[in-house]
């Protein structure tokens, strides 16, 4: 998809705010194309009778997401990861249509091993097991430990072994994350 094409996209995506949070995110960051982004990727868009009906994000970090179930969007995509996207480790996307994705792949002969499978959860500010903790925006005073919370995560998170992860480019994302004001953190955690 091209930035001609942000218009459309976003109000797919906005069909499904919560599920599609980070490619919103990504667009409002970054737009659409952003070839010089780390965090950025290519935007595939599949359009059906009624317009655009999938959407497939793969980013420069070897990630996939999804947003879209139709079946000609899903083997689309699968037709991507097989072939000029290829590198890709990495998938997000709601159970079925991932179910699906990974049934194509390994179907045309290509071995996945899934490593676990994530719930994402949204807790609306009318839910009351939401509770109320409160935010802030992270602040450079908050580094240290930020990068020390992110180090741990990632660690758990994809079972690495310690000191796997570069310290000095965690820090360096974190810290441009602060500086641009995309960082919110739990007070009582800092």
């Amino acid at each position: 998809l091209l930035e001609t094409d942000r218009k459309a996209l976003v109000q797919f995506l906005e069909g499904a705010a919560e599920e599609n949070v980070y490619l919103l995110s990504r667009i409002a960051i970054d737009g659409v194309v952003n070839e010089a982004s780390s965090a950025h990727g290519r935007f595939y868009g599949h359009f059906g009778s009624v317009g655009l009906d999938g959407v497939a994000f793969f980013g420069h970090r070897k990630g996939v997401v999804l947003a879209g179930s139709n079946e000609e969007f899903i083997r689309g995509a699968t037709h991507l990861a097989l072939g000029d996207e290829s590198d890709w480790i990495l998938l997000v996307a709601p159970r079925d249509p991932s179910d699906r994705f990974l049934s194509h792949y390994r179907w045309r002969g290509r071995p996945t091993h899934v490593n676990r499978v994530q719930d994402f959860y949204v807790a609306q500010e009318a839910d009351p097991a939401a509770g109320s903790a409160p935010l802030r925006r992270a602040e450079l005073a908050d580094l240290d430990d930020v990068v020390e919370m992110s180090e741990q995560m990632i660690l758990e998170d994809f079972r690495l072994a310690p000191g796997s992860i570069s310290h000095d480019a965690m820090r360096e994302s974190m810290q441009q994350k602060i500086e641009e004001n995309r960082l919110t953190s739990f007070s009582d955690l800092l």
